[in-house]
C-alpha cells in the first residue's frame, strides 16, 4: 500500500514535468535566426526595376546602415549590390525612433516585405513594420543578435514606473499599467492586449540547510542551467554584474504548444540573500529592445527594503508535527512552471508520506528534503488552525520549478 501510493506521487510529478524537459543547445550564436520564411536578396536588379510581381514578398537584406532620413522615416542600407530604403513606419513612438537611429553606422540585417521603389528616395524599399507578428518574424537587427526592433517596439510605448512590488524578500519598480497575475510559483506582468509580451518573475528560498555547502555562484549556475534546459537555441549567456550583484544574462528561443509561434526568453538570474531570483521577458520569435529595456529597468531597481523576519516559536509551544504524526496519506496539489511561463497543475489523493522517505526530517524546524529520480522537494510540515497536519514547499527538476501544498487525510 505505502509503496504503491509513493509511486503514485512520483508519477504525478513525472507527468507534470515530462513536457517541460527539453535539452538546450549550449552555444552562443550570432547567425541570423528564423530565416526560412524569407528569401535573401541575391538579384538586386529585379528589385531595382520595381517588379510588381515581387511586391509584398518576404525578403531579407544585410549591409551597413549609412544614414537615417527623418522625413522619410527610413534607414538607408548599403548592401554589396546597391542601396535599400528600410522603411521604419511613420507613426511609431518617440523612443522607437531613437532606437532606430542608434543603428546608423552599424552592420545590420532587415527582414521584411518588399514594397516597391521608395517615392522619397528612389531606391528599392523594404519594410519590417508588420502587424502579422505570429506568421513572419519581421525585424531590424544588428549582425550579432544583440539589438533588435520589431512591430512591438513600434506600437508599444513604455509607461512610467509608478508602482513597486515586493516579491519574496526583494522589491522592484513596475507600472500600474501592467496587468499583474500571480500563481503559487510565479509572478507575471503582461504589458498590453495587443502584443503577446510579458515579464515572468520567480524566486526560490535557498536558506534551507541542504544548500549550506554551495556558494551563491554555484547555486546560480545550478538554477541557471535548469532554466536554460527548456530552450531550443541559446543565443546569449554571460555573467554580468548589476548594482554590485553578480548574475547571469541569457537569451534563448523555445517552442511551446500553448504559443502560436516560437517564442524568446531574455532573462536575468541572480542570488539575493540566499534567494534565487529569475526575471524573464518573453515575446514572439526573438527578443527586442523595448521589452529588454523594461526587464533591465526592473532589474536595476531591485532592492531589499525589509530584513527577513524569522518566526520564533513560543517557548513550550509545539509548532511542527513529529515524524510519526506525519506518517499517512495526503491530498497534494502540485504546480509546475517551465521557463516558457506555462504552468501545469495536478492534484492527487491518497499519496503517502512517512518515515521511510523522510529520512532527514527535523522536528524542530519541520523541514525535510525528499529526492526521487531527479526531483528534489524542500518541504515544511505544520499544523493548520484546526490541528490538521499540512505541508508546503518547493520542488525542482531540470528546467522546471514548482510549488507543492498538501494536507494529511488519513
Amino acid at each position: 500500500m505505502m509503496k504503491k501510493t509513493t509511486f503514485s506521487l512520483l508519477m504525478m510529478f513525472m507527468c507534470l514535468l515530462l513536457p517541460l524537459q527539453v535539452k538546450a543547445e549550449e552555444t552562443e550564436i550570432t547567425d541570423a535566426q528564423y530565416t526560412d520564411k524569407f528569401e535573401k536578396v541575391s538579384d538586386y536588379a529585379q528589385f531595382r526595376e520595381d517588379n510588381e510581381s515581387l511586391l509584398e514578398n518576404p525578403i531579407w537584406i544585410e549591409g551597413i546602415a549609412k544614414s537615417y532620413d527623418d522625413n522619410a522615416k527610413t534607414i538607408i542600407i548599403k548592401t554589396v549590390d546597391g542601396n535599400w530604403a528600410a522603411y521604419c513606419g511613420d507613426s511609431g513612438n518617440d523612443r522607437y525612433y531613437e532606437l532606430v537611429q542608434e543603428m546608423v553606422g552599424k552592420q545590420v540585417r532587415v527582414f521584411g516585405k518588399y514594397t516597391g521603389i521608395s517615392t522619397d528616395l528612389g531606391i528599392p524599399e523594404i519594410t519590417f513594420i508588420d502587424k502579422n507578428i505570429y506568421d513572419l518574424p519581421c525585424r531590424l537587427e544588428n549582425d550579432d543578435n544583440s539589438f533588435r526592433l520589431f512591430y512591438g517596439d513600434y506600437v508599444y510605448e513604455k509607461p512610467e514606473y509608478d508602482d513597486s512590488c515586493t516579491y519574496g524578500i526583494a522589491t522592484f519598480d513596475v507600472s500600474r499599467d501592467f496587468k499583474k497575475e500571480e500563481t503559487d510559483a510565479t509572478l507575471f506582468y503582461y504589458y498590453s492586449d495587443d502584443i503577446p509580451a510579458f515579464m515572468m518573475i520567480h524566486t526560490d528560498d535557498l536558506t534551507d540547510p541542504a544548500y549550506d555547502n554551495n556558494t551563491d555562484e554555484e547555486l546560480l549556475k545550478i538554477f541557471g542551467n535548469q532554466f536554460l534546459k527548456s530552450s531550443d537555441t541559446e543565443i546569449l549567456k554571460k555573467e554580468t554584474e548589476i548594482n554590485g550583484r553578480k548574475g547571469l544574462l541569457c537569451e534563448s528561443t523555445f517552442v511551446s504548444e500553448d504559443c502560436p509561434c516560437p517564442m524568446s526568453s531574455y532573462c536575468y538570474m541572480t542570488i539575493i540573500d540566499r534567494h534565487f531570483y529569475y526575471f524573464g521577458s518573453t515575446q514572439p520569435y526573438l527578443s527586442s529592445e523595448t521589452y529588454k529595456e523594461i526587464l533591465m529597468d526592473t532589474v536595476n531597481s531591485l532592492r531589499v527594503e525589509n530584513p527577513r523576519q524569522v518566526k520564533v516559536s513560543t517557548e513550550g509551544e509545539k509548532k511542527h508535527p513529529s515524524v510519526k504524526e506525519i506518517d499517512g496519506l495526503y491530498a497534494m496539489t502540485v504546480e509546475i512552471t517551465g521557463a516558457s511561463g506555462v504552468s501545469k497543475t495536478e492534484t492527487g489523493q491518497n499519496l503517502y508520506f512517512g518515515e521511510d522517505i523522510l529520512n532527514d526530517y527535523d522536528e524542530e524546524s519541520g523541514i525535510t528534503t525528499v529526492s526521487w529520480d531527479g526531483i528534489v522537494m524542500m518541504l515544511v510540515f505544520d499544523y493548520d488552525d484546526q490541528g490538521n497536519v499540512i505541508c508546503h514547499g518547493t520542488l525542482s527538476s531540470n528546467n522546471a520549478i514548482g510549488s507543492i501544498v498538501g494536507m494529511k487525510t488519513n
